[in-house]
């Protein structure tokens, strides 16, 4: 793939064009959603996807992250099949545990949360998981207008299959439910449309034993490395959902939850798309060049004032813009969205290159990032809750926790982007 510089900004366009259009259709409906189900439901509906995702790097094996170092369309086809037998084996385990939970413990989970989100749990996540793997694949070998098209399907499909099961009821199960459908029907398409741009899958391609183990070996860092480091960045993003749940109730979750699902709406939007063009072209050129620091500061220089110009609105006019999009019900969100914006404005520039640290092979500072930043935040969080008792105060010390962490992120990705004499 030639590296032409200007040509990152063509495809991040295409890609941020996409994103707006299918998150702008989640950020039309989730007025309808708010108006449709409870603040609990959307409580629920936090709890079953931070659940999932932290499942997520254990059913691949953070093996899809690999495909940005693939060197052959062989090499990508055989990782590919051995994401998928981990699936394979991912599905059975996950059965045979929800087989075993009926028998030992009924048809309900508890109170809050009913059975119907545990069995749709690892199909999710199979779902999203196969999803991720296609992805991956696309933006290694630069299909950004399928991938734009995806991003379209992703960003809209759950928002409006969640809005119509709510026409039925306001359950947070039924939010659940309509996620899982999107998932499954946007996965059968990127499977479909894979194949038809050539590439194959590698579902059903059989690996010997020796060759598994040498693919295991060669990217033997990637499960080591990048799945701890994933499961903690799951964790540390959303252990406020757990943490305000003991503490506060499913109620004062969802009025945090809604807030957070706004804020990720330009994180989401923009961030994603950067992030996929940057990994692409930055791994380009740091392999030709030795380094990618020009393009980092390039896109750093765009980043910053486009963030300024999104996220100030939103901490000026938190309460009005609140009241006008969610109705008077969500009122006391609107505190918590002035508080909590340094966080995602600092989060929007930081993650953008988040790939930085995977193509330079920098795993185990990235590991030990995130264990840190998930020990600040979890701290932040209980002295809030213990000490305080106040969700707006344990939300203050959060976003001001990882207001930091994002920061000492960012340049610990300048620092790595350019090669040096030492190696990981």
């Amino acid at each position: 793939m030639p590296f032409k510089l200007g040509a990152e900004f063509s495809a991040a366009a295409q890609l941020i064009t996409a994103t707006v259009a299918g998150q702008l259709v989640t950020f039309l409906l989730y007025p309808v959603m708010a108006r449709l189900y409870t603040p609990t439901a959307f409580g629920v509906f936090a709890t079953f996807l931070t659940i999932s995702s932290c499942v997520l790097p254990l059913a691949t094996g953070c093996y899809e992250q690999a495909i940005i170092n693939t060197t052959s369309s062989e090499e990508r086809q055989r990782l590919h099949s051995l994401i998928f037998h981990r699936l394979f084996r991912f599905a059975v385990i996950c059965a045979v545990g929800v087989l075993s939970f009926l028998l030992l413990n009924g048809l309900y989970l508890g109170r809050d949360i009913p059975l119907l989100p545990l069995v749709l749990l690892p199909i999710g996540v199979i779902f999203q998981a196969t999803f991720v793997t296609v992805t991956e694949t696309l933006v290694k070998v630069a299909e950004f207008r399928p991938l734009a098209l995806a991003k379209i399907l992703v960003g809209s499909g759950s928002a409006i299959s969640r809005s119509v099961l709510g026409i039925l009821g306001s359950s947070g199960p039924l939010m659940v439910v309509g996620d899982v459908v999107a998932k499954g029907l946007i996965t059968a398409w990127s499977l479909v449309t894979l194949r038809k741009l050539g590439y194959t899958a590698g579902i059903g391609l059989r690996l010997a034993v020796s060759e598994k183990v040498k693919l295991s070996n060669r990217y033997k860092k990637f499960p080591l490395m990048i799945l701890p480091e994933q499961i903690l960045n799951i964790v540390a993003g959303g252990i406020h959902v757990l943490v305000i749940s003991i503490f506060f109730g499913a109620e004062a979750l969802g009025y945090v939850s809604l807030v957070f699902s706004a804020l990720y709406f330009p994180v989401t939007v923009l961030t994603s798309s950067v992030k996929d063009v940057f990994r692409s072209y930055g791994s380009a050129a740091y392999e030709q060049q030795g380094t990618c620091q020009a393009l980092y500061i390039k896109f750093l220089l765009i980043l910053v004032p486009v963030g300024a110009i999104i996220f100030a609105p939103l901490f000026v006019f938190s309460e009005p813009l609140v009241l006008l999009a969610f109705g008077a019900q969500w009122e006391k969100s609107a505190e918590y969205v002035k508080v909590m914006v340094p966080a995602f404005y600092s989060n929007f520039v930081a993650m953008s290159f988040a790939g930085v640290m995977i193509f330079t092979n920098r795993l185990s500072a990235a590991l030990k990032w995130q264990a840190v930043s998930l020990v600040a935040t979890t701290v932040s969080l209980l002295v809030g809750a213990l000490y305080f008792k106040s969700v707006m105060t344990t939300l203050v010390l959060f976003s001001a926790t990882r207001t930091v962490s994002y920061i000492l992120y960012a340049a610990l990705a300048f620092i790595f982007s350019k090669r040096y004499v030492y190696v990981e």
